[in-house]
This record gives structure tokens, C-alpha cells and sequence, in this order.
């Protein structure tokens, strides 16, 4: 499994004050900068946060489809036919108009 050999990895690498491993950092210098260094640690989190990802859109379109099924719920036990007409009802019972709030 990549992820046990990453973590494996990422738990013997003895970072340096900068977080670089220290013979990662030599090779770099001695390279005149210009190899690649893998930081197995962050390789790591970005392993996990792209399973996380890939968890999350599993999920996206259940929940697109329960806020689809609510939407469609709520306008037929409720239509805004039927709301408009009794919120205008209470406008004009109530005398509620822009001018007596100001």
C-alpha cells in the first residue's frame, strides 16, 4: 500500500530547522540547486487531502439529489401561489407599507 510506505516514509525522515531532511538539503547544494526534493510529509498530506476529495465527491451528487427532492417537496406542499396570496392578505390587513417604517 503506497500510503503505508509514504507514512513509513514520512516518520524516519529527520527534519531540519527548515523541514528539508538534512542529506536531501546536501544533495540539493551539491547539485547547485538543481535537483528535486520530495518532502515524503507533505507528499503524505496531500495523499490523504486527495482521498478526502475523492471521499467528498462520492457524496456531492446525493446530496445535490436530496436538495433536489426537498426543493421539489417543498414547492408542492407549499406553492408560492398559495403564500403570495395570504402575505398579501397581511400586507393589506395590516396596513404594513414602506412609508409607515421609514
Amino acid at each position: 500500500d503506497l500510503m503505508a510506505v509514504i507514512t513509513t516514509k514520512a516518520t524516519q525522515t529527520m527534519l531540519g530547522e527548515d523541514g528539508l531532511a538534512k542529506a536531501d538539503t546536501e544533495a540539493n547544494v551539491a547539485s547547485a540547486g538543481l535537483s528535486y526534493v520530495v518532502r515524503a510529509d507533505r507528499l503524505l498530506q496531500r495523499l490523504q487531502l486527495e482521498h478526502h476529495m475523492m471521499n467528498v465527491a462520492v457524496k456531492l451528487p446525493l446530496f445535490a439529489f436530496c436538495v433536489m427532492c426537498f426543493l421539489w417537496a417543498i414547492s408542492l406542499l407549499s406553492p408560492a401561489e398559495g403564500v403570495s396570496t395570504v402575505h398579501r392578505q397581511l400586507i393589506t390587513h395590516f396596513d404594513v407599507t414602506k412609508e409607515r417604517f421609514d
